[in-house]
């Protein structure tokens, strides 16, 4: 696209050219005309589309900028200068100002006799159009009421043939004239007014606006030209001339596009005056005008400068960028006065204050010490507009960021993949175990010496965040290797030397009292841990638990504790007899364990050996939170214990493998629960297993009951030394007598 092209005579001539004939065509051979025309100059197209777009909407003449197409030294010479002459009853003394309609003269009222401002309609403008424009100032501002408004006195038109040209009347209004003065900027300026006077200023100019738009009348043109400051330091808003008059007896006027005219002057625009809608407009555009009025009085600078930019380029400019912070330039306006200047200043209207008054409120706010109720612009915000504003620093930065972002990926894929533990892997025996990291690399070993400690178990998992969050690594070894007397330990995985805490914080405290006071005192060493696991065992309490096989002594009671990742104990099942290992049955919410059963009889019998045959157990307990079971320390069951509410609230049931003879042939079963569905349906397997390789399970359901036995070829080929009965589980105890 071309951009940036001066408004030179001879610009000014082709556009002119082009819309001449284009005004007559079509739509479709309007648009082919321009194309073929301002082939290479897009901006030319562009500009010439937007004065037909103006042209050709009746009474949006106000609603859409027009470019300069006349000379402009067209108006002086088609104006004569009328100073010394008389108009009606006002004798025109010295021009005061030139604007885009008229000429504002200096003249003395006959009756009462005063000195007033007469505001002369621009001759060669005189259609009929500008006529009703110029007439609707004069409605407007006598509609007006307020301190701060330049007061109309006289509207009219005059018709001496010495002053006209063309045989057109020359409309005309007397004003009040304001001696001394200056715009508002060079009142400031000229003062030296500190920037609470200046806002007191303000707070006079948005409650005048405020008025006008009261009485349905939008501005359309506040600038510092149009807010003038008599010699008593009164604000006056003047030129309501271009204003958007919002009611119908007035708003119907045609309006129509004459070369030579900017109707309101572009760097004081707001965003939404820079669109071809002029029903887009409202009171909130005078808003955003008052800002740019503020920015200007407060810090001196324009907020943009359009002094060398053509009409498009400074459209873009308002509606693409935003003006240098206030702070920036006088670190004094940073705070509560940028906060308000930025609001009243925001290119979405929805942000920016929704009146002159809510403006004027807040400045009132700052003045008298009060927070104001304008929200600062969010970081967010902030960074993006500063990244519109700078693309090639944003895109470096980007880049850079970009860089950064893959280097440190790259870094924590290797922390991650090479130095972060993830896992942990077992030899063929289970006895050792290797901490590995997510890409394999070895990081730590446990157990495997060749005296061995051997390892019991190692696992990493997530610890719930009530307890810290993060990963802990749960492991037991079996003696001198990280820790002592088979205990668990919590870790963090990077340091497994030093436990968050272990089994061994809680050495016997709470076991139960058994018969052989020696067994009792026998250990000071906290309990062996056999087995562990983690699951979800209490759903009212976040987070998973672990569950733990303990042994104090050799043939001791074992206990099945529930710890939370705090190392309390949230609950406690005590049983007379080995424990192998513990498993969580989700689905049914039971505790399953297995192992042998051990007698009081038979210990004080035989000592502390290991007398055969104990009988191999299998049981079900339904945990219940803070609860504590346990018979080590019954001699006697009740006969119907499963009537029992003491024993029944907790053991769900209690099995032994029968016929009896298969219990010397078995180590302490082991219980595996499958993730999918058995043959007999959802069930728990049970395996017995021997070292002479004597192998079987059964899978059973949740009351205990057996579904599917299953063998090696070994234990078929035991099986015809013992009876005929196939291998089962019953509900224990049996008799009485053989307790």
């Amino acid at each position: 696209m071309v951009e940036g092209h001066a408004v030179t005579p001879e610009r000014h001539q082709r556009m002119r050219e082009l819309f001449e004939v284009a005004i007559d065509l079509e739509d479709e051979d309007c648009r082919q005309f321009l194309a073929n025309a301002c082939k290479g100059d897009d901006e030319l197209c562009r500009e010439v589309q937007l004065l037909l777009s103006s042209h050709r909407r009746p009474g949006e003449f106000l609603d859409t900028p027009a470019v300069i197409l006349a000379d402009p030294g067209d108006f002086d010479t088609a104006q004569p200068e009328l100073t010394g002459t008389r108009i009606g009853r006002y004798q025109l003394l010295s021009i005061i100002a030139r604007g885009g309609m008229g000429i504002v003269y200096e003249a003395v009222q006959d009756q009462p006799r005063r000195i007033v401002a007469i505001k002369v309609m621009r001759q060669g403008l005189g259609s009929q159009s500008a006529l009703r424009r110029f007439q609707d100032e004069a409605q407007i501002l006598a509609r007006l009421r307020h301190p701060n408004i330049a007061q109309i006195f006289e509207a009219g038109t005059h018709n001496d043939v010495s002053v006209r040209s063309g045989g057109e009347p020359i409309p005309y209004f007397a004003l009040e004239y304001i001696p001394g003065a200056r715009s508002i900027t060079d009142h400031a300026s000229a003062r030296g007014l500190s920037i609470r006077d200046r806002l007191a200023l303000l707070v006079k100019v948005c409650d005048a606006v405020h008025h006008g738009h009261q009485k349905g009348i939008i501005h359309r043109d506040i600038k510092p030209a149009n807010i003038l400051v008599d010699s008593d330091g009164e604000p006056k808003v003047i030129d309501f001339g271009v204003a958007r008059v919002t009611e119908s007896d007035v708003a119907v006027t045609s309006r129509q596009t004459q070369m030579g005219q900017i109707l309101g002057t572009v760097q004081y625009m707001s965003p939404e005056q820079c669109e071809s809608d002029p029903h887009d407009i409202d009171s909130r555009s005078d808003v955003y005008s008052l800002g740019i009025l503020a920015y200007e009085l407060l810090s001196g600078q324009v907020a943009y400068d359009t002094s060398s930019s053509s009409l498009l380029q400074a459209a873009r400019m308002i509606q693409g960028t935003a003006p240098k912070p206030l702070s920036m330039i006088d670190r004094r306006l940073r705070g509560d006065i940028e906060t308000i200047v930025a609001k009243a200043m925001e290119k979405d209207r929805e942000r920016r204050y929704q009146s002159a008054e809510a403006l004027k409120k807040d400045i009132d706010r700052y003045l008298n010490g009060e927070p104001i109720e304008a929200r600062r612009r969010s970081a967010w915000v902030g960074a993006t507009r500063w990244m519109g504003k700078h693309p090639i620093f944003t895109s470096a930065m980007g880049a850079t960021l970009v860089a950064v972002i893959i280097l440190s990926t790259a870094i924590l894929a290797v922390y991650y993949g090479v130095r972060r533990p993830s896992h942990y892997e077992y030899s063929a025996n289970h006895n050792t175990a290797w901490l590995k990291s997510g890409l394999g690399a070895q990081l730590e070993t446990l157990g495997g010496a060749e005296e061995p400690p051997d390892c019991v178990k190692a696992m990493i998992v997530p610890r719930p965040s009530r307890f810290g969050g993060g990963r802990v690594t749960l492991y037991c070894v079996k003696s001198g290797q990280h820790s002592t007397g088979q205990q668990l330990w919590v870790c963090d995985p990077d340091d497994l030397d030093t436990p968050v805490w272990s089994t061994g914080n809680d050495p016997l405290r709470t076991r139960p009292a058994i018969r052989v006071k020696e067994m009792a005192e026998s250990s000071d060493q906290g309990y062996l841990t056999y087995d562990f696991a983690v699951a979800d065992v209490f759903p009212e309490v976040p987070g998973n638990e672990i569950i733990v096989v303990h042994e104090q002594v050799s043939d001791s009671p074992n206990a099945i504790r529930v710890y939370d990742f705090g190392g309390n104990v949230l609950f406690e099942a005590w049983h007379f007899g080995h424990l192998a290992q513990v498993r969580w049955w989700a689905r049914e919410g039971l505790l399953i364990a297995a192992g042998d059963r051990h007698g009081i009889p038979d210990i004080l019998r035989n000592g502390f050996g290991y007398p055969p045959p104990w009988p191999k157990v299998v049981m079900a307990l339904r945990p219940r939170l803070g609860g504590r079971f346990g018979w080590a320390n019954e001699r006697d069951w009740p006969d119907d214990w499963r009537t029992d509410p003491n024993i029944t609230e907790t053991l769900v049931w209690y099995k032994v493998l029968m016929p009896e003879e298969w219990w010397q042939e078995f180590n302490s079963p082991m219980v595996d629960i499958p993730s999918g569905a058995g043959t007999g349906g959802p069930c728990v397997v049970i395996h017995f297993d021997a070292s002479k390789q004597v192998g079987m399970s059964l899978q059973v359901n949740a009351t205990g009951d057996r579904i599917v036995l299953q063998s090696n070829d070994e234990f078929r080929k035991l099986r015809s030394a013992f009876p005929e009965e196939s291998p089962t589980l019953v509900e224990w105890p049996p008799k009485k007598d053989d307790r």
